[in-house]
């Protein structure tokens, strides 16, 4: 049987787009709130995947973002910043927008969550309650 099953997760995070034209060049935070989907065949004892195990895929890099700034590679002067006052920081290769959070997120997961019987995983990530980013991972694609 095919079934779809998901995991939610939530962390507190502060980010800035030094690119960006908008109010989010400036230094803020947001309560983030992905969902990851697994979608696939049940095994004989009628699971798809354990809800455990997406926890473990994803839980490392979450406690990571959890009360962190995300920065990307570009940001000099917020790294300068957070390392001279030893706050927490998560350095990432890109810029911080929630399409590249969901991205880094299914990268982190697909590690561990795969194997024949798994077809897609979607991860959703809520950076507002009216703003959402996805992306998939499609054995068919």
């Amino acid at each position: 049987m095919l079934c779809r099953v998901s995991k939610d997760l939530r962390w507190e995070m502060a980010h800035r787009l030094p690119y960006h034209d908008g109010l989010c060049k400036n230094l803020h935070g947001h309560s983030y709130h992905a969902t990851v989907e697994v979608y696939g065949e049940t095994d004989d004892g009628g699971m798809v995947i354990d809800f455990k195990d997406i926890a473990e895929a994803a839980g490392p890099l979450v406690k990571q973002l959890d009360h962190s700034c995300a920065i990307d590679p570009s940001d000099v002067e917020l790294k300068q910043f957070l390392t001279e006052r030893g706050m927490k920081m998560f350095e990432l290769e890109s810029y911080s927008t929630a399409e590249n959070i969901a991205g880094l997120l299914l990268e982190h997961v697909c590690l561990i969550v795969n194997g024949p019987r798994i077809h897609e995983v979607r991860v959703r990530v809520c950076e507002t309650c009216t703003s959402a980013a996805e992306v998939v991972w499609s054995r068919d694609a």
